[in-house]
């Protein structure tokens, strides 16, 4: 039986990740910190047959006993949220880029299969857009300006309104917050881990995910907060 690490597999899409792996036949571990932004002092269910180690990913002794034994690992612990890591700075990196670095670190003594690490859509930037006339944008950005005058599309330097378009992997990243920048930053170290020890090193970058179960004390909701507030 393969045995799983899943860090932050307490999260909203850490739990369901691990039933997941549960329900397919795989011996699980999760690694999680249980912060109250994510968990809102809630009491924490966990797939049948699942093991719980608290810790934060900083933690060597935590990250020693959570490596112990395993085949892989699905590292989905992060501090996440893009507006409070414009002022939350030392949080974000330590938490997202040291953290990952600690577990890299262990995995040189401790080698695993592979390792599948969680980055964003964020390191984007805006997205990809166009001209009137169809010359792609990369880098588009929203200037405060504009948006508190109600044009809410970036413009191109010349002035003109861009329109949004599908966003490929092609895309050059636009690292325009802190959150972008470490979660960048997090995929790269992992990928570049994988490629030096030989280890099986797969980057997701994930968009908006939303679903039953997920806390509306978490920043990440945005949006989905507010309206939840409203109707209540």
């Amino acid at each position: 039986m393969k045995r799983i690490l899943v860090t932050g597999g307490c999260g909203f899409i850490g739990r369901h990740v691990a039933q997941e792996l549960v329900e397919h036949g795989y011996e699980v571990s999760i690694l999680d910190a249980l912060l109250d932004q994510v968990h809102g002092g809630e009491a924490i269910s966990l797939p049948p047959g699942a093991k719980l180690i608290k810790g934060d990913v900083r933690d060597r002794d935590a990250i020693a006993e959570a490596v112990d034994d395993v085949d892989a690992i699905i590292h989905l612990a992060a501090e996440v949220g893009v507006g409070q890591s414009m002022y939350e700075i030392a949080r974000y990196v330590g938490a997202n880029d040291l953290g990952t670095a600690t577990l890299l670190e262990a995995l040189i003594k401790r080698p695993i299969e592979r390792i599948v690490v969680a980055s964003s859509m964020s390191v984007y930037g805006e997205g990809l857009y166009a001209t009137p006339d169809g010359r792609r944008v990369d880098n588009a950005r929203r200037q405060p300006d504009d948006i508190r005058s109600g044009q809410w599309n970036p413009l191109s330097p010349e002035g003109e309104v861009l329109s949004p378009l599908p966003t490929d992997e092609q895309k050059p990243v636009d690292l325009a917050s802190i959150y972008a920048l470490t979660k960048f930053a997090q995929e790269r170290a992992v990928l570049i881990f994988g490629e030096a020890y030989g280890v099986d090193a797969v980057a997701l970058r994930l968009f908006n995910v939303f679903g039953a179960g997920q806390a509306l004390s978490n920043p990440y909701t945005g949006v989905l907060a507010n309206f939840a507030s409203r109707i209540a």
